[in-house]
């Protein structure tokens, strides 16, 4: 198990990196290219997130019964193959479906590790899920930059889209070399699917902390979609430091995630969650109404750190909450309800623009109530896990 933990960490590192150099902000140049307007693009961000909607559950539902290294194996597969789809790209409907089949890779992806991670670490699930994100948001920050950079040296999307595939070769090699985490093999009973399921379904307290994430996620699929464009197209801002600006997101989240871990297991989860999500809430407000490209880079570096707080603590929330043989399944579900809110925030941003008439202030404010209200609900409404609560 010693060495499960920094092969999973790699894998997190490749995966990502390959994962997000085809994403963000490549996706939304590329559908620019094909003339189209800002609610479509968001509606093509998000159809990967809609992947996700739907295979995040049944991944981890295979992952309680198959077990966890099958299922992250076939996920790098989707990593490692789907970017030399994008090389048949020819119009905007084709885009939507490549990432539409891309997004199945994180779908599987994401829970199994998490989960992977919390069979292995019971007891300090923060700040190993900490640690995990800093190196595989390591990778996405890669990708992030790099990415720009290379579309600009070569001037082809499909020569920057290929050199992802091997980067995900390399992921995938060193899943081949994870032993299964699993003390003895898993059972293949239908009653992980139902009770985990209905775990799930039936605990307000992982509901919310979906609803916590989700909102997060509901803000960062805005960005995703809207930042580039409002940052080279209002504000004249060239797509290498556009890249930057994304780099700088993830190095901070990155940075912070295992603070943020740590300091979870010692003070609890509530606290962070509640506090980042008032700060994401803030900042979502004020990033589009800025002018300055120096002043947005702190904005953005402020929105790494919410990030942070709320992703690492709320699944580190839900794993606390779950029983131990339905974490698989609980995890994937707990994916597909903050997926709903990631695919919201890439579609209806965009409509939101559009109705509108273009104007990033009125929009993002909307975006930022949304996630303080979120913030608040969580305060008065979620009680905090006790020790028996996953036993």
């Amino acid at each position: 198990m010693k060495r499960t933990f920094p092969l999973l960490c790699a894998v997190g590192f490749f995966g990502l990196l390959a994962y997000e150099w085809c994403r963000t902000p490549m996706t939304p140049w590329f559908a620019r290219s094909f003339q189209i307007d800002e609610s479509f693009v968001g509606f093509i961000m998000g159809a990967s997130t809609m992947t996700g909607i739907l295979l995040k559950l049944p991944g981890g539902i295979l992952s309680d019964v198959w077990g966890r290294k099958p299922i992250l194996v076939a996920a790098l597969l989707f990593i490692t193959a789907t970017p030399f789809a994008y090389i048949l790209v020819d119009g905007p409907l084709g885009l939507l479906l490549v990432r539409f089949l891309h997004g199945g890779a994180t779908s599987l992806f994401m829970p199994v590790t998490i989960a992977i991670i919390a069979d292995i670490f019971p007891q300090r699930k923060g700040t190993a899920m900490g640690w995990y994100w800093a190196f595989a948001l390591s990778g996405r920050s890669i990708g992030h930059t790099l990415s720009p950079a290379v579309l600009l040296a070569t001037g082809s999307f499909a020569t920057t889209y290929m050199i992802a595939g091997p980067i995900g070769g390399i992921g995938l090699l060193l899943a081949l070399a994870i032993k299964s985490p699993e003390k003895k093999p898993p059972q293949r009973k239908k009653v992980s699917f139902r009770t985990g399921f209905l775990q799930t379904i039936k605990n307000k307290r992982i509901l919310f902390a979906a609803l916590a994430g989700g909102s997060l996620w509901f803000a960062t699929g805005s960005i995703q979609a809207n930042l580039p464009l409002y940052a080279t197209e209002v504000r004249g801002i060239g797509e290498v430091k556009v890249g930057t600006l994304f780099t700088t997101l993830v190095l901070v989240s990155l940075i912070c995630r295992p603070l943020m871990g740590m300091l979870s297991d010692r003070i609890g989860r509530k606290p962070i969650i509640v506090s980042g999500l008032l700060l994401t809430g803030t900042l979502i407000i004020f990033i589009m109404r800025t002018e300055s490209y120096h002043t947005l880079l702190i904005l953005v570096a402020g929105y790494g750190l919410a990030e942070a707080m709320v992703q690492t603590c709320t699944t580190a929330f839900v794993a606390d909450i779950c029983k131990q043989d339905s974490l698989g399944t609980a995890l994937g579900a707990f994916g597909m309800l903050m997926d709903i809110g990631h695919a919201s925030g890439l579609a209806l941003t965009g409509t939101l623009l559009v109705f509108l008439d273009g104007t990033y202030n009125s929009t993002f404010l909307i975006v930022g109530m949304l996630v303080l209200l979120s913030a608040v609900i969580f305060l008065f409404f979620v009680r905090a896990p006790l020790p028996q609560d996953s036993a």
